[in-house]
């Protein structure tokens, strides 16, 4: 299912990361990470707000998305080459959460991007202040990126998940990762991963970068339906010129896929409940 290669230098973390589907590492200093966080306020009144939780990705505006990129990959990327090795970043954004009791995530998982019978795909989130379950902190299943090899996809990926009657159960299982600011968790994309509501007074502000294997094709899973997705190859400048939600154009078709392999039978979600738990148990 992975890249035998692996992006962790040290072996202890990559173990882990195969074994949990994420790693917590400290990242940044505490200056370096009040550096960057003080950069997002200048695009703060730029990007979509019109969401509870929202990305400086939210806007039809290229520069910014750029600019934002520019920003957040020019601190973080140096500081990922003394960790990883054999990737590539996709794009740098500001992740926020406003205050708010609303402002939760549901459990999820992000989109597949590449290949991931072949390769791996994962995020870096980095907190930029402390954050914790009373400021919006990421909760994961450990070990959830095992459960399924179904490809995600856009734009109805959340819409249509296997696992979306299941958050009850994912809320009994889930951990949460409390984080000191400069620290970050690097996880699978196929990880389920909720967070916590804002409950201060502030907004929760987090950089977060995509990253996926050096030798895989970035790949882009578009489906309206529930049976079959369009399978786009394209580049990380895709993430500055398409919207979310849109379908791509220009960008070379692969192949159309039909969609399978979810878990949904009853004896697969004791299956299920039943590995999340011993994963809990024996996350290290």
């Amino acid at each position: 299912m992975y890249s035998k290669s692996g992006f962790f230098i040290d072996a202890k973390l990559q173990k882990l990361f195969l074994k949990n589907g994420y790693v917590k590492i400290r990242l940044l200093n505490i200056v370096e990470a009040d550096e960057l966080r003080k950069k997002y306020f200048k695009f703060d009144q730029l990007h979509d707000a019109d969401e509870s939780v929202h990305s400086t990705a939210d806007t039809a505006n290229q520069e910014l998305i750029e600019a934002v990129d520019f920003d957040v990959t020019k601190t973080i990327s140096p500081k990922l080459n003394f960790v990883l090795h054999k990737y590539r970043p996709i794009l740098g954004i500001y992740l926020i959460k406003d205050p708010g009791s609303n402002s939760f995530k549901d459990w999820h998982q992000d989109w597949s991007m590449v290949d991931e019978t072949q390769f791996v795909s994962a995020s870096v989130w980095c907190a930029l202040e402390d954050v914790n379950e009373y400021n919006g902190a990421l909760r994961v299943v450990p070990g959830s990126h095992l459960f399924s090899n179904k490809p995600r996809c856009a734009p109805k990926g959340r819409e249509n998940w296997g696992f979306k009657n299941l958050q009850y159960e994912f809320d009994k299982l889930g951990i949460t990762i409390p984080l000191k600011a400069g620290e970050a968790v690097i996880y699978n994309h196929a990880l389920i991963h909720s967070s916590h509501p804002n409950r201060s007074t502030e907004q929760r502000v987090a950089a977060v970068i995509g990253i996926y294997d050096e030798a895989a094709q970035l790949l882009h899973y578009y489906s309206n339906e529930n049976s079959q997705a369009t399978v786009y190859a394209i580049t990380p400048q895709f993430f500055y010129q398409v919207k979310k939600h849109d379908q791509p154009e220009g960008f070379d078709v692969l192949k159309r896929e039909v969609l399978s392999g979810n878990i949904s039978s009853p004896l697969s979600l004791k299956l299920l409940r039943l590995k999340a738990t011993l994963q809990k148990m024996f996350i290290y």
